[in-house]
């Protein structure tokens, strides 16, 4: 495993509860990854940014930086790490570093979004911007059993959640982009869309709203609740006057992942590759215009090299 071209090692530190330092180190050819102590140090606050938070020097081994760990498995801990390594493009390491964010590995999340989540018993990931921190869980709890037990979505909860620090990323760098300009008929229209990209990302701009709107008006209402996965991205939720804005936030997180792992992203590669492909192709377009290094599954290449036309492709 390499990030930068530098053979990778990783200090995981939890910004929360007890003195804990651990290193991960590469392990020959095999690939395997080993774990010894490392010195260790008294955690002050908990996920509390400082009051300036300047960004991250390039530093030679730059993942060290960026994952922490809370209470986590080694196993869990190795198969995170590796994830994150192998399906991550170096510039989106390297944003998330600029930006001064940290990847925290919990062993359970215990704190609550009320505007998704009704509790967090099966909460597996969680994006907090004024925080600069993306939580992720290695357990939930069991519906059968009441007991903690690992999630099997982990991989996606945590590349979803780093799909959504993109997308306000995108927003904004885009947002940067658009100048007033009064003399200009579409003046008010496009300093609308500007505030529209800064407050809620990149999912705001005209290529993805289009693109989406046009898989959702495809969609029966069936289809649109077809299971509690598929209905948490076509769902219209009141925000702002703005109903399908969470959704739409949602579903390009969601696409981050499916086009990074393809088939591997089991929690909606099928519903989404069948009924959002307009919706993928645009986020592709979207990911590799500003990331050059970003290269979309084998799998999907059919699907993303389709044209764009009215044909039946999401129909059930």
């Amino acid at each position: 495993m390499r990030v930068h071209g530098l053979p990778v090692q990783f200090q995981g530190r939890s910004p929360s509860g007890p003195v804990f330092g651990q290193t991960v180190s590469q392990a020959g050819e095999a690939d395997a990854l080993s774990l010894h102590d490392s010195d260790s140090f008294q955690a002050t606050t908990a996920l509390d940014p400082p009051k300036v938070k300047k960004p991250a020097p390039r530093h030679a081994n730059p993942v060290r930086q960026l994952i922490w760990t809370d209470g986590v498995s080694m196993p869990f801990l190795r198969k995170a790490y590796r994830l994150f390594l192998e399906k991550v493009p170096d510039a989106v390491i390297q944003n998330l570093l600029d930006e001064g964010y940290s990847i925290v590995l919990k062993e359970r999340i215990t704190r609550n979004r009320p505007d998704l989540h009704p509790d967090f018993n099966y909460t597996g990931g969680l994006h907090l911007e004024g925080e600069r921190a993306i939580l992720i869980a290695q357990n939930i709890i069991g519906r059968a059993t009441g007991e903690p037990i690992e999630t099997l979505y982990w991989g996606n909860a945590l590349l979803h959640e780093i799909g959504h620090r993109v997308a306000f990323h995108l927003g904004r760098t885009r947002a940067k982009g658009i100048l007033p300009n009064p003399a200009d008929p579409e003046n008010l229209a496009r300093l609308r869309e500007k505030n529209s990209l800064n407050l809620w990302g990149v999912t705001e701009g005209a290529d993805f709203r289009n693109a989406y709107l046009a898989d959702y008006d495809a969609l029966t209402e069936e289809m649109r609740a077809l299971d509690i996965k598929f209905a948490y991205f076509t769902t219209p939720r009141i925000k702002d006057g703005n109903p399908l804005e969470k959704a739409r936030q949602e579903t390009f997180a969601e696409a981050f992942d499916i086009l990074l792992r393809g088939p591997e992203s089991r929690f909606n590669y099928e519903n989404f590759t069948r009924y959002l492909p307009r919706t993928l192709r645009a986020t592709c377009r979207i990911l590799q215009a500003h990331y050059p290094d970003f290269q979309p599954h084998p799998a999907l290449q059919p699907l993303l090299e389709k044209e764009e036309t009215a044909s039946p492709e999401n129909q059930p």
